[in-house]
């Protein structure tokens, strides 16, 4: 009796284990595949994919975009990512071969979460792993690539500022921090370090790579790296210094490197050791640009006689603890500044005509598509948004006598993957050439608790056309707009390595609008008005007038 118990329970096992197999495997086969996003807050770019229970699959074509590469074979795919390199399933979703993200990301040391609100949104996260700091000295390590902010906080005493958006402090971080610094997890996903520094910090010139491992030195003056041994004295601190020293003075240069038709090229040189802190381009004048730089002791140097037909006079003067370079133009110019190590470039962008739109051809691209919704749900999809507002915009154009050419009119994708539907978009507007590209979409917050609100309009890294125009849309944003302006933005703070692929592949001036977050509660209030649309639509046919030379 007992024998035969046994063997029952046995068999009974056997099929209970059996039945709960089958039963796995049938919800690992007929899982739901729904369209998801993917946003890397850590470096700013937000892509599609799809969820498939708790995992996020995402197309190899798609890899490219993060700065890794992927080879797929009968096996799997090989994915070198963050400087590692790993063998995958793969698995065909919806024609696209895609692997599993959030496996990868959880190799990489990094984070990623399923946002509440039913909007199938993945946000990855780099971890904080160590932090040091030492006499003005900061090294930093990631488990995935970051890029810090680095900003002045104060004015009699500054304060560094360096924030890494998109991080989060590891558990068993390793601090390592002189009375100088302190690091906090200053928002859920923003780690802050500030540095109370005894000297006058020499911030980086220029844009900062993203990296795993940064390092970089605020100390005014170079630093002189060996080896240490047992017999080498201590390390003492720098002295305390007046925050605002009084370096040689000197003559500032200003020198013409190029002219075109489009723009004036110039270069200004600033004496050593040049300037500490931030300097800023500012318009007192509709055509007055000036430099506004810490204060320096310098005076103007020999300029150019016939510097350019577009600048009228140069002038230096102090002012309030700025040394300015003021600069009368013929006309209102865009102005791009871009420091160097040297001084820095200057490039005017001259207007291209009277400020008439009338036979200016302009391609408007309602962002997504198809079977690419963009970011939202229901009528909130930024596909039927975005759509809705270039078809105001269009509107707009027709009636100041513009050429308008649509890349869509439909809710419609142009080719199976996403990265070959932003290729077509731009390639609309080159083989129309046309004069301007405006691409329209609606921008998701990610992990913000509270989202935040406004328009915002991103232009291609290095193109100074490109940022004048934004430029020009935005002033009217902020002086008219239905939402706050954002300014004008760098697709590079994006998508670090290439920026956006529908603004880098157009051949004239381009920009794309985030009209609105789709998220915040105040933006979604007003999104699906005619009024808004044709608030944003004022804005767009003024800045272009401005773009265009209008007096």
């Amino acid at each position: 009796m007992i024998q035969t118990l046994y063997n029952g329970g046995s068999r009974m096992k056997n099929v209970l284990t059996a039945l709960a197999l089958w039963m796995a495997l049938c919800a690992g086969a007929f899982a739901q595949v729904r369209n998801a996003t993917v946003t890397y807050t850590y470096l700013g770019v937000q892509l599609r994919g799809y969820r498939v229970g708790e995992e996020f699959m995402i197309p190899l074509d798609r890899i490219v975009e993060l700065g890794w590469s992927a080879n797929s074979s009968a096996v799997g795919a090989k994915i070198s990512a963050e400087g590692k390199t790993f063998q995958v399933a793969t698995r065909q979703i919806e024609g696209s071969t895609c692997v599993a993200l959030r496996d990868l990301i959880q190799k990489m040391d990094g984070t990623s979460t399923w946002m509440p609100g039913g909007y199938d949104a993945l946000e990855v996260v780099s971890s904080i792993k160590s932090v040091s700091v030492k006499s003005g000295e900061i090294s930093i390590s990631a488990g995935l690539k970051i890029r810090p902010t680095i900003s002045l906080m104060g004015t009699n005493d500054p304060k560094v500022v360096i924030d890494l958006e998109g991080a989060r402090l590891s558990p068993s971080i390793e601090l390592d921090l002189d009375s100088s610094a302190k690091v906090s997890q200053y928002r859920p996903n923003n780690v802050r370090i500030v540095l109370d520094l005894p000297f006058t910090p020499l911030l980086p010139q220029g844009q900062l790579a993203n990296a795993q491992n940064i390092v970089i030195d605020f100390n005014p003056a170079e630093r002189i790296s060996t080896d240490p041994v047992k017999t080498d004295p201590p390390k003492v601190a720098p002295p305390k210094v007046d925050p605002v020293p009084t370096p040689p003075s000197g003559d500032l240069a200003v020198q013409k490197r190029t002219e075109s038709e489009l723009s004036t090229e110039l270069f200004i040189t600033v004496p050593k050791p040049g300037w500490k802190g931030i300097a800023t381009v500012r318009r007192p004048e509709r055509d007055v640009v000036e430099i506004a730089m810490p204060t320096m002791n310098a005076k103007l140097g020999d300029v150019e006689k016939d510097l350019s037909k577009h600048i009228k006079s140069v002038q230096l003067r102090q002012d309030t603890g700025l040394t300015v370079l003021s600069f009368k133009l013929s006309a209102r110019m865009g102005a791009v500044m871009e420091p160097s190590t040297e001084g820095f470039k200057l490039t005017f962008v001259h207007p291209t005509g009277n400020g008439s739109l009338r036979g200016k051809v302009i391609v408007i691209d309602a962002g997504h598509g198809g079977k690419f919704p963009g970011t939202g749900s229901g009528q909130y999809t930024e596909k039927v948004l975005s759509l809705a507002m270039a078809k105001t915009v269009r509107r707009a154009l027709e009636a100041e006598g513009a050429q308008v050419i649509m890349t869509r009119e439909t809710d419609t994708n142009f080719r199976e993957s996403l990265a070959d539907d932003l290729i077509y978009r731009s390639e609309v507007a080159n083989r129309n050439s046309a004069d301007i590209f405006l691409s329209f979409h609606y921008d998701d917050s990610g992990s913000k608790k509270t989202p935040p609100s406004g328009t915002k309009s991103i232009y291609h890294g290095g193109r100074d056309a490109d940022k004048y125009l934004a430029q020009c849309i935005q002033e009217f944003i902020k002086s008219e707009g239905p939402l706050p302006n954002l300014g004008a933005v760098d697709d590079h703070k994006f998508a670090q390595d290439s920026g956006f692929s529908v603004l880098r592949n157009s051949k004239m001036p381009a920009i794309l609008m985030e009209c609105a977050f789709v998220r915040n509660p105040n933006d979604r209030k007003v999104i699906l008005t005619e009024q808004f649309r044709e608030g944003i639509a004022k804005c767009v046919v003024k800045g272009l007038k401005l773009f265009f030379g209008q007096k």
